[in-house]
């Protein structure tokens, strides 16, 4: 069942309509308490809030009907260590204001009875609070003098789903060090290197748990870059996609991308032109001819380094065909897949265009494909069960992909 709480955060405040009212000429039969409609036996992620809901229903003249109650019903719960029920009167974490009623608190992992009752009707169903998985992305364990790195924490359920802290996250270093910082947002800001290893440590606010990540400032060893395009001509109107990294000296540390801390220069800039993006550097082959080009990383009071960056001779060359790879993919929701687009030239040559096709699919409300910068060919999808295709077009050359998404019940 999908379940995304990226926009709950404002919903779970108490609101000032208190559900709706009894018609006349009808009586309430029954009261049920529910989950994003689940009921029975429901899971939540730990430190992640969610609403629960009590409907009342009625029998009348115009027979069965119903209405949310979850304002004007009483909850309980058996264990408010494990998860914790609000009447409307559960103050935020976050100091702004309070939880509306029907609001879960997940505390720690375990199983609570959660109750609503209204008038002489009662309803129960069985929460339980299952871990949530958290990580810091990228994965680094050095960051380069005088650069900076954004970081985010990935949450998500045991199911896969990803959710969202819904009153933000706080970014601390656990020990006092002169040599780095981070903000509120998550970007740290490093100085001078030291030997010294620190914490960066991202902590959903109101939870108990956090994500953690030992890092050192270091100097950098060398730059380095990887490229899209083969070693072969570049056709006029095509770009290559570069990555330039920071490496260190311990061989074993995971290059840091510099891309968008970078300043960039063709040497023929009628021949190639150099865009940057969020973190990558685009070529595009605008003429005919040769040209090569640098980057340079050159850090306020630190040492400057540069970098040349590949030449290319560019071509006026024609794809000859297309093709999709992979030929079909199977995914999980909320897993993204990833398609590539591939032509053929003039000159035997097949090149990877994904930013250069046509991107649709069988459903654009089911199927989404991105056709921008280094995330073009990548697929997103509804939680849903659907067999699909995604297609690409270039020219005259067209190719497609198999897509077979699966739901997940999972929360």
């Amino acid at each position: 069942m999908k379940r995304v709480l990226a926009a709950l955060g404002a919903a779970l405040l108490l609101a000032a309509c208190d559900g709706a009212s009894i018609s006349e000429g009808t009586k309430p039969v029954k009261l049920t308490v529910n989950l994003a409609g689940a009921t029975g036996t429901v899971a939540v992620s730990e430190c992640i809030l969610s609403q629960a809901t009590a409907t009342l229903y009625f029998d009348g003249n115009l027979g069965l009907s119903s209405g949310d109650f979850s304002a004007r019903a009483q909850w309980t719960s058996s264990d408010p260590g494990v998860v914790a029920v609000s009447n409307g009167e559960l103050p935020a974490v976050s100091g702004s204001g309070y939880y509306a009623a029907g609001v879960l608190v997940p505390h720690r992992t375990g199983i609570a009875q959660i109750t609503a009752s209204y008038l002489d009707f009662t309803s129960t169903m069985t929460v339980e609070v299952q871990p949530v998985l958290m990580t810091l992305e990228p994965a680094l364990s050095e960051i380069a003098e005088r650069s900076s790195q954004s970081f985010e924490l990935k949450l998500s359920s045991s199911s896969g789903l990803v959710v969202s802290a819904p009153e933000g996250i706080t970014w601390s270093i656990d020990q006092a060090v002169t040599n780095a910082n981070v903000s509120s947002s998550g970007k740290l800001t490093a100085n001078a290197a030291g030997d010294g290893r620190f914490t960066l440590r991202a902590q959903p606010v109101g939870c108990d748990r956090s994500a953690s990540m030992s890092l050192k400032v270091s100097v950098i060893d060398h730059l380095g870059y990887s490229r899209e395009q083969p070693e072969a001509p570049l056709p006029v109107g095509y770009s290559d996609l570069l990555k330039v990294y920071a490496y260190f000296a311990d061989a074993n540390s995971p290059p840091q991308n510099l891309s968008d801390q970078l300043s960039y220069e063709a040497d023929d800039d009628e021949v190639i032109a150099l865009s940057r993006g969020s973190d990558y550097l685009l070529v595009t082959a605008l003429d005919t001819g040769s040209s090569g080009g640098s980057a340079r990383f050159e850090p306020e009071n630190g040492t400057a380094l540069s970098l040349a960056l590949p030449s290319y001779v560019t071509a006026e060359l024609d794809p000859t065909g297309l093709r999709l790879t992979p030929d079909s993919q199977r995914l999980v929701y909320p897993a993204t897949g990833l398609v590539s687009a591939l032509a053929s030239f003039e000159d035997g040559i097949e090149r990877p265009v994904s930013r250069h096709v046509a991107w649709s699919s069988s459903d654009n409300s089911l199927l989404v494909v991105n056709g921008a910068g280094d995330s073009a060919g990548e697929i997103s999808t509804e939680n849903v069960d659907y067999s699909g295709q995604v297609y690409a077009a270039l020219g005259s050359y067209t190719a497609s992909s198999d897509v077979l998404v699966y739901r997940n019940d999972g929360f």
